[in-house]
């Protein structure tokens, strides 16, 4: 088997009998200022868990593409500034479908933007161990205290459902998680701006 980091083969002593994740671990080790971007087996682009699933005993050749970790975050910045106005115009619909009593719909709509909230709370605790590291208490992170105003919100929103206080849910909604995504774009503005001065 070969391993290739960004297209330059790795000596195998160093891999010998490390499973998937060992190998991921020692690359790691290395890397400064990179994150892996890509992985690819036999020339087939995988994710991270798939690799761990893989037998490397049939493999040929991994190849792992790095990229700048602040290239990485200005590109995923980039693409929530894209998505955040389209989160929130769900949230939106959802409470006007709800106040129209189309429940099935706003119930639709309401977990495909419970998904977008999702990968973006994510995708926004990553930057910011990226930008903080552990220098910073994770209470004193004015982005993580506002994750958990969403988190709050959202639980109002999903227990209004339970209980079929749609009108409620609908006011959580409009006056509460709107306003939250709102926060969250002017976030991301800021974290934007902070990668741009470096």
């Amino acid at each position: 088997m070969r391993i290739l980091l960004d297209n330059e083969e790795l000596s195998l002593e160093r891999f010998d009998n490390l499973n998937a994740t060992k190998i991921l671990e020692e690359l790691r080790e290395d890397m400064e200022e990179e994150i892996i971007s890509e992985i690819y087996v036999d020339d087939i682009q995988i994710t991270e868990d798939e690799l761990k699933k893989v037998d490397l005993e049939k493999v040929e050749s991994i190849k792992f593409i790095t990229k700048k970790s602040i290239l990485l975050v200005k590109e995923t910045l980039e693409q929530a500034n894209d998505y955040l106005p389209r989160l929130k115009e769900g949230f939106n619909d959802t409470g006007q479908l709800l106040r129209t009593g189309e429940i099935m719909s706003a119930n639709d709509k309401l977990q495909f933007c419970l998904d977008g909230v999702e990968w973006y709370t994510s995708v926004l605790v990553k930057i910011l161990s990226l930008l903080y590291g552990d220098n910073k208490d994770k209470e004193e992170i004015k982005e993580v205290k506002k994750i958990e105003e969403l988190n709050v919100n959202i639980t109002k929103v999903l227990k209004g459902m339970e209980e079929n206080n749609l009108d409620d849910v609908a006011d959580v909604l409009d006056n509460k998680i709107i306003n939250d995504i709102d926060e969250f774009m002017d976030i991301n503005d800021d974290l934007l701006e902070l990668i741009n001065s470096q």
